[in-house]
């Protein structure tokens, strides 16, 4: 298969999308501008399909729990900084390079607060500029030092590391959430 098809199949792939596009790319030494214009504008031009087929095919995916909880999940992490922030806050929240964050994500969380479709693509257009830019440095500044010894396995170590801390400060919210839940109301 062709590493440029590869590329344009990756980017597709929800929760991976353009993060893991661009590490291909870079990995597989395609050209930097063909790899970040291919992975930018296809997952620009995700946005349509998923916007618009959500109005199509929401009834027939709330039957699903699956479906019911990633939305769950999905406004809960990201409706307060839409409705403080609107375009900018669902474009930093897309432009987050980490799964579960991407135009899939935003597009879905536009959806559901009801943003109308010009802001949200507007937004998804700013997310993922800085999605594709942080991951193209990343993966550049990853790939070889000035030396040209590879460094692919510091770098690795350090988003393994910032991976760990991520996942740490999820559980911790989660049951400080549980906590809260669970503590008996005082009377007023």
């Amino acid at each position: 298969m062709s590493p440029i098809l590869l590329l344009a199949l990756i980017t597709l792939l929800p929760w991976i999308e353009l993060r893991g596009s661009i590490i291909y790319g870079i990995a597989e030494n395609l050209n930097p501008v063909v790899v970040f214009f291919m992975a930018v504008v296809i997952n620009i031009l995700l946005f349509f399909p998923i916007y618009f087929g959500l109005k199509f095919a929401n009834k027939y995916l709330k039957r699903w729990k699956f479906f019911e909880r990633t939305t769950t999940r999905i406004r809960r992490k990201g409706e307060p900084y839409v409705k403080k922030y609107g375009v900018i806050g669902l474009g930093v929240f897309i432009g987050i390079p980490l799964p579960g964050s991407g135009v899939y994500s935003g597009t879905l969380l536009a959806w559901l607060v009801g943003m109308e479709w010009k802001k949200a693509f507007a937004a998804s257009v700013i997310g993922v500029l800085i999605a594709g830019s942080i991951v193209l440095g990343l993966a550049m500044a990853g790939l070889t030092d000035a030396l040209g010894v590879a460094r692919w396995p510091i770098t690795g170590a350090l988003l393994g590391l910032i991976a760990l801390f991520i996942l740490w400060r999820w559980r911790m919210s989660r049951k400080r959430e549980r906590a809260l839940a669970q503590a008996p109301k005082e009377p007023e």
